[in-house]
């Protein structure tokens, strides 16, 4: 969660996918434990585990909105040029061709 939070930029790192998935699952596993198996214990650290996973969602959505919801070109562009790899001679990018290793 301070990872996320301190974090500068739009957080694509974070997988949102996974982590509301993973607040679904403890959710399910919360009720479970409560309906099924009568286990208050199991469900209360379901649902701390379930707070969790929205917190860090609810944060990387924040930092996505503030910073943008995708990369840019330049950040793209800057790695590319960093590296020497992905760049034609004319300076546009190759994003979507092979490139070849030099020899």
């Amino acid at each position: 969660m301070l990872a996320v939070a301190r974090e500068q930029s739009a957080a694509h790192a974070v997988s949102l996918f996974s982590w509301t998935f993973w607040s679904i699952s403890h959710a399910a596993t919360a009720v479970y434990a409560l309906v099924v198996i009568h286990d208050a214990l199991l469900s209360a650290m379901m649902w701390c585990n379930t707070a969790g996973c929205i917190v860090i969602a609810a944060l990387t959505v924040t930092k996505r909105q503030r910073y943008g919801w995708r990369r840019s070109e330049s950040r793209v562009r800057s790695t590319a040029v960093k590296n020497k790899k992905g760049v034609r001679r004319d300076g546009t990018l190759r994003l979507f061709e092979t490139v070849q290793p030099s020899k």
